[in-house]
């Protein structure tokens, strides 16, 4: 079962159908094997993905929406891994999240979009609340969330609770090739990167467990197949 409220979901969804459909008719499956009906509603795009000789394949995605800062659409929240688990499936590994260091927190319409780190090689860099540096940015993403989230924690933070990124001295040429998309992003709401400091915070970006299966997808359900992030 696949739920999205996103406007592309349902092309999404067919688009996965006829690939996989094509797979199996590649590899001799009889017609009718795999099928797919969706269903749009007021909340989105459901889709019900049925393997004849298999049942059901879930693909949900994880649960980084349960956390209060995630760059996941608004319906990854588990949904899928609870659904398996009221089914009896075991799972595993829930404890490991991925956090992305530099997701927007302000303003609101972008809260949840990161920014890329390579910024960092590029003349960014990180400040708390006070303007001061408190780091050096060249580092694995996990060190700089686990960075960011201290200063967060000791109250050193801008006014919408994070902490300021600062990329005024990225050079131009860029801004204008690889930078672009961030740039033009942040100026639709009359913010420009170039010339002032955006506020960030670190959010969850992949949830690295989830449904327990084996080597082919299987849970220990018979039926019941996990793909993806689930």
């Amino acid at each position: 079962i696949i739920l999205s409220p996103h406007p592309n979901a349902k092309n999404c969804i067919l688009e996965t159908f006829q690939i996989i459909s094509r797979a199996a008719a590649a590899a001799g499956a009889p017609a009718g094997l795999v099928q797919c009906i969706t269903v749009p509603s007021q909340e989105g795009t459901s889709a019900l993905l049925k393997h004849r000789d298999i049942g059901v394949i879930l693909a949900t995605g994880g649960f980084g929406r349960m956390f209060p800062e995630s760059t996941n659409s608004p319906d990854i929240g588990g949904d899928g891994i609870a659904m398996a688990y009221e089914a009896g499936a075991a799972l595993t590994d829930l404890e490991f999240i991925q956090f992305e260091p530099s997701a927007a927190v302000w303003p609101p319409q972008l809260s949840g979009k990161s920014i890329i780190t390579t910024m960092f090689y590029e003349g960014a860099v990180l400040r708390g609340g006070d303007g001061q540096r408190f780091m050096d940015e060249r580092v694995g993403k996990d060190v700089q969330a686990k960075a960011i989230a201290t200063q967060i924690q000791k109250g050193n933070t801008t006014p919408h609770g994070g902490v300021w990124f600062d990329a005024t001295k990225v050079p131009d040429a860029l801004w204008e090739t690889i930078y672009k998309p961030y740039l033009n992003r942040y100026l639709a709401y009359g913010i420009d990167m170039r010339k002032e400091p955006v506020e960030i915070a670190p959010a969850a970006h992949t949830t690295c467990g989830g449904v327990k299966i084996d080597e082919n997808c299987r849970t220990d359900v018979p039926g019941l197949i996990a793909c993806g992030e689930v």
